[in-house]
């Protein structure tokens, strides 16, 4: 047989590659319909590269316009014949859990749903599988015994989650938070032999043990997981070879709990985990396609969690969604639109999306063919963390961000605003979370005291740092301060001094800000003692800022002397590292660092500001950083209250080099000069000179 040319090979790979992006279309008939009564149904593949087993375990989604609860769930197997399946698991949002009997172990099976007049069929599961479940432990849990354990079980509600699992040997919970759960293993065990088995439990509280429905063992009460290591909380029972059933319970308290079930085989001495090989395994399948009886096209969807982020309180969930929608031979899909229940759409066909908060949404997808036909398909969906994907690191936070960093802030919920303006901030994106505040603010009424608090502090210094709006700035300041009740001390103490900074840092009015720093002390004395003595400082800085040293001196003094902020080290090794690290800094560029070094000595030693060499620190950050109004203020200021003649000269030189980037060249000569004449024998001498000469080019 002769190959195609290669225009037909071409023709051919072009239109497998836009049935691949556009959408799947089949013929609505095969495998062929199971019964008309049923008017939905998604095609199933078994896993590969799985152990064959005699049976599969599947989760379906159903859509809500669909769900009976699942009592009209069926599973018809590829020859077209009902298969024994049972529904494991359940949730609200319509999730379903099977397990099913795999007769054949190719082919397409199907599950057939949405059929309001359908009775419950009888469970018929296959005998294999392990399904581990948990549940919150109840008030006035009593697992002293195992009817006391089986009484406190069914006052624990619904599971939190299950799933199937390879082995007993839990040390975490996947469904939910990581204390106080009931952990539960129920399925199928296989006995290679027969004769006495001897089985172990091994736990940090409350155990239990069952075969064939019977208690083999138990370890009951608070305990050291250690003192079961050698079984010796055990039991033994005769087992025939063959499948027996399996269940374990252990009582997780506090954090870190652990429980293990080991078993001694007949004729040895040694305890072993239960290895994963005794438990029969289920294979795993999966939906490829979904149906709609005698409909020219049907809309579903697969739902998957991707990982999990936490950035301050922002609490992240990335889901993968997969269309598996369908439409009629002759046609192709051509167009996705995803509606996630939280402000936000997408138009892939198989989107990651990140939900900002955990919770339930409802998820639409909508679908057009090429034939103008169009329908959707509506879901609930529960965002929640995945309890082992724990990883913040940055480059994970950076990849999250990379899916929100897009979103359309007017479209979310609050909730779900409130998490991408913690999350921006976090990670330092601060024109982000400036807007996510400004949209906030909108919301105002939405938001508790305590979060309006946040943002309106927020707002206050977007104004200041951004803006540049310092009538704006305190009115959001002041918004802050009211915000929350006079209980909140803390935070009313905060917000006001924010607005004391306001007037020193910002609007340049020393004497004010130093009325209002010494009105806040008296009116907090003993609310945030650390904060009081920073305000105390600060007054030394309003003086220091006017030119009254001795002023300044006296209330750094005051400041110095309190006992509760003196290093446990000599004052002598302090400051000699701490201007030691501040030049390291410098020298390697890192700006940032010798400027929080620098303010972390003179936190502890504050009449330090008065002196030159950390002077000159501070004046080269500023220039380093680019920040040459900052700089000239400190040399101006340090000017003005100085008369040392080892640190002036140096000091006029900086100043200098500020003046000169500020474009202030006379104030620039004035300097220079100031240093050639009033400091004649100072090492700066030759780079005042070298500045006149630049400045004469």
């Amino acid at each position: 047989m002769r190959s195609p040319p290669v225009q037909a090979r071409a023709a051919l790979l072009a239109v497998m590659l836009l049935v691949t992006a556009c959408g799947a279309a089949h013929g609505q008939g095969w495998p062929p319909w199971w019964d008309a009564m049923w008017r939905h149904r998604k095609l199933v593949r078994l896993d590969r590269g799985q152990p064959q087993g005699i049976g599969a375990r599947l989760w379906v989604h159903i859509r809500k316009d669909a769900d009976s609860g699942g009592r009209d769930i069926r599973v018809i197997g590829p020859e077209g014949e009902p298969v024994g399946f049972g529904i494991m698991h359940a949730t609200a949002e319509g999730r379903y859990l099977l397990a099913f009997q795999t007769p054949a172990s190719s082919g397409v099976y199907a599950v057939y749903y949405d059929n309001p007049r359908a009775g419950p069929t009888n469970p018929n599961p296959p005998q294999a599988g392990l399904l581990y479940e948990t549940r919150p432990i109840p008030k006035g849990a009593n697992p002293s015994s195992w009817h006391a354990a089986q009484a406190t079980l069914s006052a624990a509600g619904p599971p939190s989650g299950a799933e199937f699992w390879k082995r007993v040997f839990d040390a975490y919970n996947p469904f939910g938070p990581q204390s106080n759960y009931i952990a539960t293993y129920r399925g199928y065990i296989r006995i290679p032999s027969a004769g006495h088995w001897s089985f172990a439990t091994v736990s940090n509280h409350s155990s239990f043990l069952l075969v064939d429905d019977q208690l083999v063992t138990e370890w009951v009460g608070r305990h050291n997981i250690r003192q079961g290591r050698r079984g010796e909380h055990s039991g033994s029972i005769y087992l025939d070879r063959g499948i027996h059933s399996f269940h374990y319970m252990h009582f997780a308290y506090g954090a870190g709990s652990r429980g293990l079930a080991a078993w001694q085989p007949p004729d040895t001495k040694r305890w072993l985990v239960i290895p994963e090989s005794a438990f029969p395994p289920l294979r795993g399948a999966h939906v490829y396609e979904s149906e709609r009886y005698d409909q020219p096209i049907c809309a579903d969807f697969t739902v998957a969690p991707r990982s999990y982020c936490e950035a301050g309180k922002a609490r992240m969930v990335t889901v993968h969604f997969s269309s598996t929608s369908t439409t009629a031979a002759g046609g192709l899909l051509d167009r996705y639109q995803w509606d996630f229940g939280d402000g936000q759409v997408s138009d892939a066909p198989r989107p990651d999306h990140v939900f900002l908060a955990p919770g339930t949404y409802t998820v639409t997808l909508s679908i057009t063919n090429t034939g103008g036909d169009r329908t959707r398909c509506t879901k609930t969906v529960k965002a929640e963390p995945i309890w082992n994907d724990l990883d913040f690191r940055r480059h994970k936070l950076e990849k999250v961000w990379q899916g929100v960093r897009n979103y359309r802030l007017e479209a979310l919920p609050t909730p779900s605003l409130l998490a991408i303006w913690e999350f921006a901030k976090n990670i330092e994106h601060k024109e982000k979370a400036s807007e996510a505040a400004l949209e906030l603010d909108d919301r105002r009424h939405d938001l508790t005291p305590v979060q309006f608090y946040d943002v309106a502090m927020d707002i206050g210094h977007y104004y200041q740092e951004v803006e540049k709006r310092p009538d704006r700035a305190e009115q959001y300041l002041r918004l802050a301060h009211q915000s929350v009740p006079e209980s909140d001390g803390l935070r009313r103490f905060k917000a006001r001094f924010a607005l004391c900074d306001h007037y020193f840092y910002q609007m340049e009015e020393p004497e004010k800000a130093r009325g209002e720093y010494e009105k806040l002390r008296a009116d907090f004395p003993r609310t945030d003692p650390r904060g009081r003595r920073t305000a105390l400082i600060r007054i030394g800085d309003t003086y220091r800022s006017e030119g009254n040293a001795a002023a300044a001196l006296e209330r750094y003094a005051e400041a110095e002397g309190d006992p509760a902020y003196q290093p446990d080290k000599p004052r002598a090794m302090v400051v000699g590292s701490g201007l030691q690290q501040t030049e390291s800094y410098l020298r390697a560029g890192n700006a940032d660092a010798a400027l929080g070094k620098l303010d972390e000595l003179l936190d502890h030693y504050p009449t330090m500001r008065l002196e030159g060499e950390p002077t000159l620190l501070r004046l080269r950050t500023h220039l380093l950083k680019g920040n040459f109004k900052g700089a000239k203020k400190e040399a101006d200021t340090f000017i003005a209250i100085s008369k040392d003649p080892n640190s002036l000269p140096a000091v006029h030189v900086e100043a200098a080099e500020a003046c000169i980037e500020l474009g202030l060249t006379e104030e620039a000569e004035a300097h220079y000069r100031t240093v050639l004449d009033d400091f004649p024998e100072s090492p700066q001498v030759p780079d005042a000179e070298n500045g006149l000469r630049r400045l004469g080019e």
